[in-house]
């Protein structure tokens, strides 16, 4: 089918009150919303049209997300979300009543992929550079390869940095993830910020080092190199590229083909807020877990004892948590507790994922619903940000995200440890806790929690440049996150 012949299909679908993706009516006047703007915008043979459109609730944004929206973010202040609507989803609109007006024109999503922002070759040269700085603590592991790959079409792999000191079989892990939408072309910025401060750090940095030495940690900083790869070219693309999602493989509408891999996870697969339709930007998919990106993730998560995973995306300022699938609150009172230090830490609004808008088959939910792992997403940047930043902000970025990706680090051996009070080591070794709390402090390597020396008010002593671990807690409640120093 052409797509000229595509279009007048979905316009005699529209008379007839077929809405893609949803099946409401279409109502052809709602008082109080004028959409003639749009309806001449399409009229004039636009495919999509970028939009600002004003919604009450979650719901508002689930219902436009299920009929295939692009939701790109939202201002949560203003209660406003942008993204791009197609001729077919009008009637959504329409029959929601809402307003929706053009998008502003500083709205950054059409990349000009700035100097300074890695292509995968320049990415996958910097985690080769990184591995041989530190061979002791870094290996370069190859995930599996992308779809273009596997049909001869390129030659692209998921590539994971594995960092640890010694054997990591039994300690705590932490994983970083980046780049699941092609588009958000800071995010893999940020993820490779990660690898570099562990790799640069350690030895240098107390916390780094005492991450590097205690814990098992995976940075993946391009979940979709394929998707990236159109996006480094200017493209607005959000899925990878596989076009064999359908029996209708010639025609893919406004949105091109490819799954969106976050929709794709084995988890509540196919639920709300993904769709059904190839041609849509959240399609999710012939089956869960089809895609071979997302099948080399959740080989990685699946293979080792995780107790973080960070997925990073923009935009929005957000920080979230599972579920997005249904309304329930997560049965695990840390996985808001630590969201909510996360985005005190960023500066971002914590919340759980399904108060943005529903989704399905999301990374997240299937991290937390199938491996228990305490699951977060970072949407990093504003509305004003965009997809497409100049890459003088990812510097900006970095300092929101850094705080919270030492956070996860830090507490991967007790998450509990974010209802306990926290403390603060001085550059003179002074430390100071809340009154009343009981401190005890550990040399070389932390133990368990209550088995350390007792301390008041400063670091133990040992004649050497040592790490220190330190620790507090009020009465016989819980004990709070480790502060690493060094000895002096």
């Amino acid at each position: 089918m052409t797509r000229r012949a595509w279009q007048s299909l979905s316009a005699a679908a529209a008379t007839l009150g077929i809405v893609a993706g949803c099946g409401l009516p279409v109502q052809t006047r709602v008082q109080g919303v004028d959409t003639a703007w749009l309806e001449t915008a399409f009229a004039k043979g636009r495919d999509v049209v970028r939009v600002a459109v004003d919604y009450k609730d979650a719901g508002v944004l689930t219902k436009l997300a299920d009929a295939g929206m692009d939701v790109w973010g939202v201002d949560e202040a203003a209660k406003r979300a942008f993204g791009t609507l197609t001729k077919g989803q009008l009637g959504v609109v329409k029959g929601l009543g809402i307003n929706v007006q053009p998008a502003p024109d500083r709205l950054r999503t059409f990349n000009n992929f700035d100097k300074g922002y890695h292509t995968y070759d320049t990415m996958l040269a910097d985690l080769k550079s990184l591995a041989a700085k530190g061979d002791q603590i870094a290996e370069l592991v190859d995930l599996g390869p992308t779809y273009e790959t596997i049909k001869g079409k390129a030659d692209r792999r998921i590539w994971g940095l594995h960092i640890r000191k010694g054997d990591a079989a039994d300690k705590p892990g932490v994983v970083f993830l980046a780049c699941h939408h092609a588009r958000e072309i800071a995010t893999p910025e940020v993820a490779l910020g990660v690898a570099k401060m562990l790799v640069d750090g350690y030895g240098k940095d107390p916390e780094v080092t005492a991450a590097v030495e205690n814990r098992d940690i995976w940075v993946v900083p391009m979940v979709n190199p394929d998707g990236h790869a159109r996006a480094a070219k200017g493209e607005d693309w959000r899925k990878n590229t596989d076009p064999e999602t359908s029996l209708v493989n010639v025609f893919w509408g406004a949105y091109g083909p490819g799954v969106d891999l976050n929709r794709n996870y084995a988890y509540h697969w196919g639920e709300g807020g993904a769709s059904t339709r190839p041609d849509d930007p959240t399609y999710r998919g012939k089956a869960a877990g089809s895609e071979p990106e997302v099948q080399a993730v959740m080989k990685l998560v699946s293979s080792r004892k995780f107790t973080y995973l960070m997925t990073y995306h923009s935009f929005s300022n957000l920080i979230l948590w599972p579920w997005g699938y249904t309304d329930d609150p997560p049965p695990d009172g840390r996985l808001p507790a630590i969201g909510k230090k996360l985005g005190q830490l960023s500066g971002y609004k914590p919340q759980q994922s399904k108060d943005l808008y529903r989704t399905s088959g999301d990374t997240t939910d299937w991290a937390f619903g199938q491996q228990g792992i305490l699951s977060y997403t970072t949407e990093m940047g504003s509305w004003g940000d965009g997809f497409d930043p100049p890459y003088s902000r990812v510097a900006t970025f970095w300092k929101e995200s850094e705080p919270g990706a030492r956070y996860l680090l830090k507490t991967a051996d007790n998450p509990g440890a974010v209802f306990g009070p926290e403390v603060k080591v001085a550059a003179d070794g002074r430390v100071t806790a809340p009154d009343g709390a009981t401190v005890e402090a550990f040399v070389d390597r932390p133990a368990a929690p209550g088995t350390g020396s007792k301390i008041a008010g400063k670091l133990p002593t040992t004649g050497g440049k040592r790490l220190v671990y330190v620790r507090a807690r009020v009465g016989n409640g819980p004990w709070g996150p480790t502060e690493v120093a060094w000895s002096r």
